[in-house]
């Protein structure tokens, strides 16, 4: 499992990074996970859900991930903005376009 994380900065409403950590190992449960991510990103805010297609094709939602929220700081300046951060969980994250979600 590897974590996708989307950071924004909610006071200029932009995306300024979008990646995927393989830091993840299998050893870590999905409260370990969470643990870490509101440890790096601040507090959870709300949890991430997608539409998920069944092999029937029907289609479910579940719960793929958190948002975070945390006051940061400029790398260049002492300004602080508020950070936004998206994490998903996946299974299988190449190619981006068809993300293979790790629902729990």
């Amino acid at each position: 499992m590897q974590v996708h994380v989307t950071l924004i900065n909610t006071d200029e409403r932009v995306r300024f990074s979008d990646y995927v950590d393989p830091y993840v190992g299998g050893e870590m449960s999905v409260g370990d996970i969470y643990r870490a991510m509101r440890t790096e990103f601040g507090r959870c805010t709300g949890k991430m859900y997608r539409d998920i297609k069944n092999d029937d094709g029907t289609w479910r939602v579940a719960h793929v991930g958190w948002v975070f929220l945390a006051r940061d700081k400029y790398s260049d300046t002492n300004e602080t903005y508020l950070r936004e951060a998206w994490v998903e969980l996946l299974n299988d994250p190449e190619p981006v376009a068809s993300y293979e979600i790790a629902p729990y």
